[in-house]
């Protein structure tokens, strides 16, 4: 498992890396909880933890829009700020990959970055998950098979 947190963010970096104008690379999971980032450079601090909570949780209420709306999946959530623009794309549903960028980023680049990598972050995403819940209820039969045997 510690290699696969070593290539989300090596994804993430490469995202980063990918567009001049990108300045964060987030990966939260479903519940907001953020998983990695990579950061290009700051100028100004922001509250990465509070910030990937709030995009997963805006991604969701769109993703929740677009099914009202009866427009089937939500590719991609692209808000315009004064100072610059906020992506977010999904990883299935284990998680949200969002970019940070500067006002004056190519965003065709960046779509079809986060796009290309979108799937390998779903793949890492689903394997982290899996292999926890997967020792999580290993552990969970281990506890409650001892206890029933002791009862006999």
């Amino acid at each position: 498992m510690p290699e696969d947190l070593a290539m989300i963010k090596k994804i993430l970096e490469k995202i980063g890396l990918s567009v001049p104008s990108i300045k964060h690379c987030l990966l939260m999971d479903r519940t907001g909880l953020l998983i990695a980032s990579y950061t290009k450079y700051i100028f100004k601090e922001i509250d990465i933890d509070a910030t990937g909570a709030i995009i997963g949780a805006v991604f969701q209420a769109a993703e929740e829009e677009a099914s009202t709306l009866q427009y089937n999946e939500l590719e991609i959530q692209i808000n315009e700020y004064d100072d610059g623009f906020r992506f977010a794309v999904s990883c299935g549903d284990a998680g949200v990959l969002s970019v940070i960028t500067e006002k004056d980023v190519q965003i065709g680049l960046v779509r079809a970055s986060m796009k290309k990598y979108a799937p390998y972050l779903t793949k890492l995403l689903k394997k982290i998950f899996n292999t926890s819940n997967a020792k999580a209820m290993d552990d969970l039969k281990d506890l409650f098979s001892s206890d029933f045997e002791s009862f006999l």
